[in-house]
């Protein structure tokens, strides 16, 4: 009999290691920041069709918290989501996307998924657990993410981010914190 899993897994590929987000096109790199997302602006999820996930879910549940990046200059437009929890030791992340227009070939913005996946290692760090982050991946991408992320591969899907990597990943995605 197989074994269920009953934890949500990353899916999401990263699809480069990028000073903040460039543009696919340019190759311009563009300043972003990462804004809470809750129940009272959650509008800036819409249109709904810009997310595979639907994120009420994650929005709705007290123990986690919903974070969108967005550029400088156009905070209205979510670029990416992340949904993470605090735990004793660690921030583990639970859900992550790009938006819609930052899927695929002919995606707006390369990076999305690596930024927010840097900004939890600095909660982490800011929060006092050392920048250590946690995460199942889907099967898949567990060697991807082992060589784009340095994450190590734990067991039964689990990954984690430790701090020395998760500095790394910091330095790469916010540079002007160095």
């Amino acid at each position: 009999m197989k074994k269920r899993i009953t934890h949500s897994c990353l899916a999401t590929p990263i699809d480069k290691i990028t000073r903040s987000i460039e543009g696919r096109v340019d190759g311009v790199s563009h300043s972003t920041i990462v804004v809470s997302i809750n129940t009272s602006n959650s509008n800036l999820l819409l249109p709904a069709e810009s997310w595979k996930f639907d994120w009420s879910s994650e929005l709705l549940n007290s123990k986690r918290a919903v974070y969108g990046l967005v550029l400088e200059i156009d905070a209205s437009r979510v670029q990416g989501l992340i949904s993470v929890e605090i735990k004793a030791d660690h921030m583990h992340i639970h859900l992550l996307e790009s938006s819609i227009q930052n899927t695929g070939s002919r995606k707006e913005y390369i990076g999305v998924p690596g930024n927010l996946i840097a900004f939890a290692c600095l909660q982490a760090i800011e929060l006092g657990l050392d920048g250590s982050v946690a995460f199942y991946a889907k099967s898949g991408l567990v060697n991807h993410y082992s060589e784009t992320l340095r994450a190590k591969f734990i067991g039964g899907q689990l990954m984690v981010i430790y701090p020395k990597d998760a500095l790394f990943l910091i330095a790469q995605y916010t540079p002007k914190l160095q």
